[in-house]
């Protein structure tokens, strides 16, 4: 006893050892995934962050994470790794700027590891910017009544395209409130925004506004002067029509011109080649060597206007000609069905042989097309409503809605000239068109419902079950032996029912409990037509 102690003290004596166990521990890993360098975002948008944290000796989801901004500061300090060391972390809620993120992971062992990104946050409430080009902000732009000037501008925005921007030209009244709104224009891709308006004369205070995709709104304001076109010089020759400028589109013509025998009235006195050679006795300018063709009459003289009342106007050698400016208009009636043609028309005082005053005829070649006459199943418009062969037509046929394409229609039908969209049958007998498995002559039997609640799929207006055998009880008949009749077992189920089928009635001997037994008794879904 005293030598086994011995030798168990000597044991633990050998065992002992001056070296302390030590264990490695090693730093972990930090990787930013999302977004990429460089990224940009919108303040109000949601910025969702992902990364890696791993560690050799500690499970990713025991590790200490940690997101957090040069501006915001730490956004978390309490995400959780994945099984495979994933870090997701999504915010709305950053400043807007140049952002530096971070994401720091920290180990069981209290080491840590580090990984940075730098991306912007643009303020999505910036307004958009506008400087307007025309009219001049310094007012040396002057419109003329009635003639459309070019309101331009440049836009831009920080957040959106310039594609994006809608710019509207406001007039703001004297009440300091819009007006009116002159024009809208859209911007091109470089920002510069054109649209067109005219306005009566007059000093106007124009509004020009720039709206970006988040409703804000930049407004800048200019003046804008409108001159009459009467007081323009349009010709140059120095005078405007209400300096007394008789044609303002001949800078030949004003007051003060020198005259000439032109039949014009050069110096706008009223009075054609007055102080000339050529001024006659009835005063309008013209006399009988110069070609008036009635000298007795001023309103008689080469290019006076001509009117319907049976007098050479303008001594064309021609009365009452297609020039006269109460003309009317006439239209070619070539079948004689009473309707003209409007693409051939001619302007004369009374109506010319052939011409009438109706235009609604659309085939001008054909009498029996006309507007109010039948329309036939024949490839023509006979009743000129735009329309060829339309429903109704005379020649028709009754066809029917065939939806499903079975070649079985419904009871609604269109008759047409010719099948339409998917009025295609001759036959109205499909109990249900919305299935292309029911049609009178299909013969497959169903255990689902064909769609509306109905297993009708022949449209005999009954649910025809396929199996209706009921089995009897399996037992003893003559000579010993099993017999009983395949089928339903308490009695055949409804359609789309289960129920069990038994088969094979027979014979099987056992020690303990010899007898008659089905060999199958299977579920089976009922199947009907």
């Amino acid at each position: 006893m005293q030598q086994a102690t011995t030798i168990l003290i000597a044991l633990g004596l050998g065992c002992s050892s001056d070296k302390a166990i030590t264990v490695h521990n090693s730093a972990p890993g930090a990787t930013v995934l999302a977004p990429v360098a460089g990224a940009q975002f919108e303040s109000d948008d949601t910025i969702t962050f992902e990364g890696i944290a791993d560690d050799l000796e500690t499970d990713p989801s025991e590790l200490l994470v940690t997101w957090a901004t040069d501006i915001d500061g730490v956004l978390t300090e309490d995400s959780v790794a994945d099984a495979v060391g994933r870090v997701v972390y999504s915010t709305s809620a950053l400043s807007p700027g140049e952002q530096t993120l971070s994401i720091r992971v920290v180990d069981g062992g209290g080491l840590s590891a580090t990984d940075s990104v730098t991306f912007f946050v643009v303020d999505s409430n910036d307004p958009p910017t506008i400087s307007v080009r025309h009219p001049s902000p310094d007012g040396s732009d002057v419109g003329e009544e009635g003639v459309g000037f070019e309101f331009e501008a440049i836009v831009g925005d920080a957040q959106d395209d310039a594609l994006d921007l809608i710019v509207t030209v406001n007039r703001i009244g004297d009440d300091g409130e819009i007006a009116e709104r002159l024009c809208v224009a859209l911007p091109e891709s470089d920002g510069v925004a054109i649209c067109e308006a005219s306005l009566i004369p007059g000093l106007f205070t124009l509004s020009f506004e720039v709206e970006d995709t988040d409703a804000n709104v930049t407004e800048a304001i200019v003046t804008y002067k409108v001159r009459s076109g009467l007081d323009i010089d349009n010709d140059g020759d120095g005078m405007t029509e209400n300096e007394g400028d008789c044609d303002d589109t001949d800078e030949d013509t004003f007051p003060g011109a020198f005259e000439l025998i032109n039949g014009i009235d050069d110096d706008c006195n009223g009075l054609v080649d007055d102080g000339t050679t050529a001024y006659d006795d009835d005063g309008d300018g013209f006399s009988e060597d110069a070609m008036d063709c009635d000298d007795t009459d001023p309103s008689i003289y080469p290019y006076a206007a001509e009117v319907c009342d049976g007098v050479d106007n303008d001594c064309n050698g021609t009365i009452d000609g297609s020039d006269a400016i109460d003309a009317d208009t006439w239209y070619a009636d070539l079948d004689g069905d009473g309707f003209g043609d409007w693409a051939s028309s001619t302007a004369a005082c009374e109506d010319p042989d052939g011409y009438i005053s109706d235009a609604t005829d659309c085939n001008d070649t054909d009498p029996s097309a006309f507007p109010g006459a039948t329309e036939s199943c024949d490839g023509a418009d006979n009743n000129c409503d735009g329309f060829i062969d339309e429903e109704g037509a005379l020649g028709c046929s009754w066809y029917y809605q065939d939806v499903d394409l079975d070649g079985f229609g419904s009871t609604i039908s269109m008759c047409t000239c010719a099948p339409t969209g998917d009025f295609t049958s001759i036959l109205s007998s499909d109990c249900y068109d919305d299935s292309a498995l029911v049609s009178p002559t299909h013969t497959s039997f169903h255990t689902s419902q064909r769609g509306d609640g109905s297993y009708d799929y022949n449209c005999d207006d009954t649910e025809e079950r396929q199996w209706t055998d009921i089995s009897d009880t399996c037992g003893f008949f003559s000579d010993f032996g099993c017999s009983a009749a395949n089928g339903w077992s308490g009695g055949p189920p409804s359609c789309g029912a289960s129920g069990t089928w038994r088969t094979d009635c027979h014979y099987e001997f056992d020690f303990f409990g010899s007898g008659c037994y089905f060999e199958t008794e299977t579920s089976r879904t009922q199947a009907c037509r």
